[in-house]
């Protein structure tokens, strides 16, 4: 190393300061020409941003600008945001802290938990989990990272110590750590790499260092030298200037910042420290050499041509300061535009486009917050009068820029209107017209404005004066005109009661008056009078209507009108066509409500809203927007405007007002890029991968072709023009070449979308139209394929010939087919139209031997029985007589079946459909079968998918083929038959399996024709109609009937149609309803459970039923219940159903209740020794409900009428008419003669009756009441009675006689007694019946 260059480290190493050298910069803001910093504030309320603390800033090689902050990563282009949260870096933490471009233009992103990269070529990110050469992995906080001039990056990691990245060999190496722990005393809080590859190092509170760049490829703590000036100093940030390698400049905690030369060693202060808490953040120096400096007290711009600095910092009487004066980072962008990353402020950015509009928001350093700017007049004086709603008059100079109050004790504070001429100002206000002298400040008051009194409504919103230096004044009621020579106000005739809103004059001297509700008006000045009234209609008012103002063109035309809810709109006064813009014709604006409109020198039309300002083209119609982002006052304008001499724009809004000349727009000094951002399928955006499932590989921007599914074929792109000093002037056109006719102008965020684009090859073009280019800005075609769906493919319509083809031959052989078959079918219907006469004439045949059958049959039938029922035969005699039964009995079923044959095959058999559930009976029906199944040592099984499955049909029918089907299951079963029911896809199907000889293959076809048997032995009882007669009826009920395909057992299945469910309760059953007494008890005995079930279920509605299973438990119940009717089957285990039958009619407690007997048993003799057991009938298995239950009722009704009748008629009664048991009959016809016996005996009682019968009281009482429903007293009573109305009918006797002759006492208690029965007293019972005399006392 030379002399020199170890006198200029020593230098550095003892911090020499040369003698006279200036210790500090001039002070904040005493350059003269230093520029005004108005500031655009994005944050996470108005905008996208992900998070208001912003750590760094940086763009990219595209001309992305990229935000770190606390809460993600978000890249800008101008108009949105879009960011990137942890999962999409690849990381477990979204605070960003570093950011830092590579050579190859990709992004390196630090936080507080590792490191990734943006593969700008590839659009994704990758976690940096490269291993060094030492073997360690970047995981800690990274704090800085630095591309140094060979294109290395330079990474600090906390507690890791400082990591190099080479991208030419990719390799890592890891320096000030070894054997696991970091070599340096504290973490690394600045790094810097010079133009020589030097390192220069802040350590946090600690040192400053520096590493040559002899040392810097494998730098190690003891090649490091300390700069010892900042000893124990905290060096936030070091950068030197971008053409001076010499020049250092670094921040520091207690020297603030300073300049430090590499040549001399000298260090120099440039900003001393301010204040105790000052805490440097970040340093950046632009391409000019200034030097920005972040802080926790603001930005300090240091510009060392002028050696002065400046101070940035937010104020809190200023909008367009800083949002916070903390700041994070500084970034001057390609296009120069100055970004700074805040605490809590968010991003604040000041563009070169954003200064072209100057802002007025104070006026004698005062606030104008909400002063309602509502007009401007130009005095041509270089001055501007302003007229505000809540600040009275402001007065704005021109050429020096100042903004000033002008006090006016005699001027009311709320302005709408405003005018100028030589030496006067008028006002418009809310307490009516005055006028100002702007020499002598004299003011005069215009009250009553022509009209005879004062008006109720003062406000005056427009005063015109015209070229001619004539005045009109637009109030709320009127148009006035002002004669200078009487000084007063006329109004105009046509304009009475109109609100006027604004007027202005073309070069025709016409005046155009826009107003609140009747349109726009043209009045003629030279002719004095309207000549035309442009106005809305209901249907489509547009902005004719509730006008805001009007604007009359050069040349006179075209006028522009702007209106509060209809748009803004043209005129064209020669053919009268009025052109409307509004949110429904235009999808570039947001809003209807629009203030005021100002043309150009250049044409362009400027309208003011309360979404901000528009700028639109008449020509192109091309609409650009702009908002407080793009350097305006606020968004939300009110309804004033002036146009200069000079073209300057003036814009009153809410907070001030806003000066511009568009003419100095067009200055385009950036190097504007255009970029494709964004590509979207659907509402999708597209991320590239290589796994085949995204059309892109890459980034969009760099991909030259897309290939699309047929899916996919609904599709979009978001662009941006970057590097652009005017972004807010450009315009993005798209042209899909194949699909579009002309260019398509982008929306407003600079996106199109394409829907349901047809297969094909397109190329997709795209320009932006920036201001102050020659030629437009282009972008490299996209191809973009759709393909084809695939039946309408190439290879789609080859197969599709194929198969037109094999069409063609099918439909040939087809129809040779075809003709084949219908001579086969002339033949077939020839054969079976002969079969079917045949077989009606069989029919017919069968109906009449029938019916001639049928008659001699009952005439054999009934002599028969009458033979076997006499007792004198002999036991042969009796044999033989069986043996002709049973064949009368065959017979009779025969004669039966082939009658139900021939209705149902002649159609005369008549269907009942009613809701049935088939479980039910079914198993009702197995039931009934299984004594016999029992008999023949048979198991009949019965299983059902669930409870309840309805049907529709006829209950008579649904027995026949069920009783059929399980008859023939009997018949050929060897040991079991299962029956199971199951619903399926709305039906119902019942399937009857039984192991019996499986029917052959060759009958398996026959068996379901009449008159067919397939079991031929010679002990066969088959007529062979049965199956035929009900899968017939199966078919009437819309069913089948069929033979399953089994082969080892016959299994027949009936499929019926299923009918809705009923609705069931939550617990899924029918809730029981509560039992009424008043029902008759019915005892119900029977061992098949499900039988007993199932009636159980059907009595249970109109009977108190009880179920037992023995004759034991039966005798039992009828002694503790008073039991009504009894139902028994005879097989019951134990005692049988004919000996409890026995039982109970020997039992004179038991003998009144009546018993039916059911049975399997169809023989004479069981009948005949049921009814000698004393039962009332005997109905034989199987058997109807409905027939049962009819059953009941007649011997209930039968009992019932005994008991009506001994209690009501007047007439002895015989007791066998109501078919009692003979006990019964001898009880009470030895009650009714003990009674005539001792009838005028009144101490006769119930107590005799007992005693003559040797009953006891109790069973007395339970015997009369059981058969006459009365207590034995009271039929004693009502005998006597009916025995005196007897009397009393004859008319022989007098009352008291007939009184004591049937036992009465007292003739009063027998008046009583006899009027409660009769109804009548016995002198009127007397009176209705004539007789030899109608005498009575």
């Amino acid at each position: 190393m030379s002399a020199f260059r170890r006198y200029i480290l020593l230098a550095l190493l003892t911090g020499f300061s040369g003698p006279g050298f200036p210790t500090a910069a001039r002070a904040a803001g005493t350059a003269s020409d230093a520029p005004d910093f108005n500031f655009t504030h994005y944050n996470s309320g108005n905008s996208e941003l992900p998070y208001d603390l912003v750590n760094k800033i940086v763009q990219d090689s595209q001309g992305f600008i990229w935000f770190g902050t606390a809460s993600g990563l978000s890249r800008f282009d101008g108009i949105r945001f879009r960011n990137y949260t942890k999962e999409e870096m690849g990381l477990k933490s979204a605070y960003v802290i570093a950011l830092c471009t590579d050579s190859e233009g990709n992004l390196w992103i630090g936080t507080d938990r590792g490191v990734s990269v943006y593969d700008v070529d590839r659009d994704r990110f990758e976690p940096f989990l490269r291993e060094s050469d030492i073997g360690t992995v970047i995981r800690n906080k990274a704090n800085v990272i630095r591309r140094g001039p060979d294109g290395v990056m330079w990474i600090s990691v906390n507690n890791q110590g400082l990591f190099a990245y080479d991208p030419r060999t990719q390799t890592l190496r890891n320096h000030f750590f070894e054997n696991g722990r970091q070599t340096l005393p504290v973490n690394i809080r600045a790094l810097h790499v010079d133009g020589d590859n030097g390192l220069w190092i802040g350590l946090f509170y600690h040192s400053f260092l520096y590493i040559g760049h002899d040392s810097a490829d494998h730098p190690r703590r003891d090649d490091a030298r300390e700069i010892t000036a900042f000893r124990n100093d905290n060096v936030a940030a070091v950068s030197s200037a971008p053409d001076d390698s010499e020049t250092i400049y670094v921040a520091s905690a207690r020297r603030g910042l300073c300049l430090l030369n590499r040549s001399s060693g000298r260090i120099r202060t440039l900003i001393p420290v301010p204040s105790r808490g000052f805490t440097p953040e970040d340093l950046y120096v632009d391409r000019e050499g200034i030097v920005w400096m972040s802080t926790s007290e603001g930005v300090y711009r240091y510009d060392p041509r002028t050696d002065s600095a400046r101070k940035l910092a937010c104020d809190s009487h200023n909008r367009f300061s800083l949002s916070d004066s903390h700041a994070f980072a500084v970034f001057i962008d390609a296009s120069d535009g100055i970004w700074i990353g805040t605490n809590v402020g968010g991003v604040n950015y000041c563009g070169a486009f954003q200064q072209q509009f100057e802002k007025y928001h104070a006026a004698d350093g005062r606030s104008l917050e909400d002063c309602l700017v509502r007009g401007f007049a130009d005095d041509g004086a270089g001055r501007i009068w302003i007229a505000t709603e809540n600040e009275g008059l402001l007065l704005y100079d021109t050429e020096r820029r100042t903004l000033n109050r002008v006090v006016h004790d005699q001027l009311p504070n709320t302005q709408f209107s405003i005018c100028c001429e030589p030496g006067a100002l008028w006002l418009g206000t809310d307490k009516g017209l005055y006028r100002l002298d702007t020499r002598t400040r004299a003011v005069r008051e215009y009250e009553t404005l022509g009209y005879a009194t004062a008006m109720l409504d003062q406000r005056v919103f427009a005063i015109h004066r015209t070229a001619k230096g004539e005045l009109f004044v637009g109030t709320t009621v009127g148009l006035l005109h002002y004669d200078r020579r009487k000084e007063a106000f006329d109004p105009i005739e046509g304009f009475e009661g109109v609100f006027v809103t604004g007027m202005d004059e073309d070069e025709r001297q016409r005046l155009w008056v826009s107003t609140y509700a009747n349109g726009l008006i043209c009045y003629d000045l030279q002719r004095g009078e309207i000549t035309a009234n442009h106005i809305g209609t209901e249907d489509d008012p547009g902005p004719l209507n509730m006008l805001f103002s009007v604007f009359a063109g050069p040349g006179g035309g075209h006028v522009w009108t702007t209106s509060f809810n209809g748009g803004f709109g043209c005129l064209d006064t020669a053919t009268g066509r009025f052109e409307s813009y509004d949110t429904r014709s235009c999808d570039l604006l947001p809003t209807n409500i629009f203030f005021q409109v100002l043309e150009d020198h250049a044409g362009s039309v400027w309208v003011s809203s309360d979404k901000g300002l528009f700028a639109f083209n008449p020509q192109t119609k091309a609409i650009r927007r702009f908002t407080i982002f793009d350097g305006l006052l606020n968004n939300d304008f009110k309804n004033c405007g002036l146009r200069s001499a000079d073209g300057d724009l003036y814009f009153g809004s809410r907070s001030g007002f806003i000066r511009f000349n568009p003419e100095k727009f067009d200055r385009e000094s950036g190097d504007p890029r255009l970029v494709v951002t964004e590509f979207r399928i659907g509402n999708e955006l597209v991320v590239p991968s290589d796994d085949g499932r995204s059309p892109l590989v890459r980034n969009v921007d760099r991909t030259r072709s897309i290939l699309l599914s047929p899916r996919q074929n609904s599709f979009g792109f978001g662009f941006a023009v970057l590097n652009s000093t005017l972004p807010q002037l450009n315009t993005v056109e798209c042209r899909l070449v194949g699909y579009d006719t002309q260019w398509r102008r982008t929306v407003a965020d600079n996106t199109i979308f394409y829907y349901n684009v047809p297969a094909g090859t397109y190329s997709l073009e795209v320009r932006s139209l920036a201001s102050g280019t020659a030629q437009p800005i282009s972008h490299e075609p996209l191809s973009i394929v759709v393909e084809q769906r695939f039946y309408k493919s190439t290879a789609a319509i080859g197969l599709y010939l194929l198969l037109f083809a094999g069409v063609l031959i099918a439909a040939f052989k087809v129809y040779y087919k075809r003709a084949i078959a219908r001579e086969k079918r002339k033949h077939e219907t020839y054969k079976k139209q002969k079969e079917a006469e045949l077989f009606q004439q069989k029919l017919t045949f069968f109906s009449n031997i029938v019916h001639e059958i049928k008659t001699p049959l009952t005439v054999i039938h009934t002599p028969l029985q009458q033979i076997q029922a006499s007792g004198h035969l002999s036991p042969a005699d009796r044999d033989n007589l069986q043996a002709i039964c049973n064949g009368t009995h065959y017979l009779d079923q025969l004669v039966r079946e082939l009658l139900d044959f021939v209705r149902v095959e002649k159609r005369g058999y008549k269907l009942d459909c009613k809701p049935m559930n088939i479980v039910e009976r079914t198993g009702f029906l197995c039931s009934t079968f299984q004594e016999t199944a029992k008999a023949r040592n048979l198991r009949l099984s019965f299983t059902a998918e669930r409870d309840n499955i309805r049907i529709d049909a006829d209950e008579s029918a649904m027995n026949k083929i069920l009783n059929n089907l399980l008859h023939n299951a009997l018949k050929y079963a060897e040991s079991y038959i299962e029956v199971n029911v199951r619903s399926h896809d709305g039906t119902a199907t019942v399937s009857i399996t039984n192991d019996g000889e499986p029917i052959s293959p060759e009958q398996r076809s026959e068996i379901f024709k009449p008159f067919v048997q397939y079991d031929k032995s010679p002990g066969s009882r088959s007529f062979g109609i049965g199956l035929s007669l009900a899968r017939s009826l199966a078919e009437m009920h819309a069913g089948t009937l069929e033979l399953a395909d089994d082969t080892l057992r016959t299994t027949f299945v009936l499929t019926l149609p299923a009918a809705a469910p009923l609705p069931e309760t939550a617990a899924g059953q029918e809730p029981p309803a509560p039992q009424d007494r008043s029902l008759p008890l019915l005892l119900l005995v029977e061992d098949n459970r499900e039988l007993t079930a199932y009636l159980k279920h059907k009595l249970d509605a109109d009977y108190r039923v009880i179920a037992v299973h023995a004759a034991e438990k039966a005798v039992g119940v009828l002694q503790e219940q008073e039991v009504d009717i009894v139902v028994t089957d005879i097989a019951l285990p134990g005692t049988n159903g004919i000996e409890l039958c026995r039982t109970i009619s020997s039992d004179f407690d038991l003998s009144h209740i009546p018993v039916i007997v059911t049975s399997a048993i169809s023989d004479t003799a069981t009948k005949i020794a049921c009814m000698e057991a004393g039962a009332s009938t005997y109905i034989e298995k199987p058997f109807g409900l409905d027939y049962l239950e009819a059953c009941i009722r007649a011997i209930l009704d039968k009992r019932a009428r005994l008991k009506k009748s001994y209690q009501n008629t007047q007439e002895p009664l015989d007791p066998k008419q109501f078919g009692l048991h003979s006990a019964d009959e001898e009880f009470l016809r030895r009650i009714d003669e003990l009674i005539m016996q001792h009838l005028n005996e009144p101490a006769f009682s119930s107590k005799q009756i007992e005693e003559a019968l040797f009953l006891s009281r109790s069973t007395l009482i339970r015997k009369v009441r059981a058969l006459l429903d009365t207590t034995p007293n009271d039929y004693l009573r009502s005998k006597r009675l009916s025995i005196a109305a007897q009397l009393l009918a004859q008319n022989k006797c007098r009352i008291s006689e007939v009184c004591f002759s049937v036992g009465f006492n007292s003739p009063s208690y027998f008046a009583k007694c006899f009027k409660e029965q009769f109804g009548v007293s016995p002198a009127e019972y007397q009176k209705q019946c004539p007789g030899p005399s109608g005498n009575s006392r």
